[in-house]
């Protein structure tokens, strides 16, 4: 019997799981491909504002992991805090409105 297919909401809890675990890590033991790598989409496209140290387009696994190193070279904690997420039955997106706190990495 197969498994249950889990809801977009419940895939993006996972991958914020995953991204708290690879941000805390140091670099040798960040592990992408069976943490958030597992939730994303191969074919995903990463916009982030060009006024960001970690700005830029990425793309696909590669992009996003690219920028995922990128932005815990800076920071080593990640919460999101008070997600309002709204999803619609039967679709495969999710809205997520939220406040992220950070701690800056030792320079």
């Amino acid at each position: 019997m197969p498994g249950k297919k889990s809801t977009p909401a419940e895939i993006l809890q996972q991958f914020y799981d995953a991204e708290t675990i690879y941000m805390a890590a140091s670099p040798e033991n960040r592990d992408f491909t069976s943490g958030m790598g597992k939730t994303l989409s191969p074919y995903l496209k990463l916009y982030q504002s060009p006024d960001l140290p970690y700005g830029g387009v990425f793309e696909g696994h590669a992009g996003f992991q690219e920028w995922s190193q990128t932005m815990a070279s800076y920071f080593d904690k990640l919460e999101v805090m008070d997600p309002h997420v709204f999803e619609q039955a039967g679709s495969h997106s999710v809205i997520v409105a939220s406040t992220l706190k950070l701690r800056v990495r030792k320079t």
